[in-house]
């Protein structure tokens, strides 16, 4: 029996494992060698990448407002919350949530320190929308027996947030947003 040569021997173990199949796409051993000595230009020595932080990053403050709405609601807007939580601004504190839809799609919609923030779960680029807190912001409430709907008039324009089943939530936003933006009105 004829003894194969190393370099098909390793062909084929490559060709059983995806992880090193993926590696020789990518330029194979040399990209791997690199990689495992973690050598700059000029065979510099460099740092390790920082270790990413352990348990639940709660930017914002979101987590304890998450945890007060509906679980199937919350399940449904995931999407649309994730994208919310990297576009607050590290200082940004939200103080207020209502998950509903947005230009037809789940959606979140945040009272932040600065900002109201509308964001749905369009797929590849969700449908945003930041309304900065000032002092002319107006909020309109609608509700029926099973859901509410906020529109924040802007820059002559409604922008709104609809099936919001948790009514509570949207009258708690209304109130917050009216308090903030009267004490922007009152110097």
């Amino acid at each position: 029996m004829e003894q194969e040569p190393p370099e098909a021997e390793a062909e084929a173990e490559a060709d059983r494992d995806p992880g090193r199949r993926r590696g020789r796409a990518l330029g194979g051993g040399a990209v791997a060698a690199h990689a495992a000595s973690a050598t700059g230009p000029g065979d510099v020595e460099l740092p390790p990448e920082p270790a990413p932080p352990t348990g639940v990053v709660d930017r914002g403050g979101i987590a304890a407002l998450i945890d007060r709405a509906d679980g199937d609601q919350v399940a449904t807007a995931r999407s649309a919350l994730l994208a919310a939580m990297v576009l607050l601004s590290p200082d940004e504190a939200v103080l207020s949530l209502v998950l509903g839809t947005y230009h037809g799609r789940p959606a979140v919609g945040l009272l932040t320190s600065t900002r109201v923030l509308l964001v749905n779960d369009h797929e590849w680029l969700p449908d945003q929308r930041s309304i900065p807190l000032a002092a002319d912001l107006e909020v309109r409430g609608l509700q029926d027996d099973r859901a509410a709907s906020l529109t924040f008039l802007t820059e002559g324009v409604g922008v709104t947030i609809a099936d919001i089943v948790d009514r509570p939530s949207a009258h708690d936003l209304a109130r917050e947003l009216r308090s903030r933006v009267a004490d922007l009105a009152d110097p």
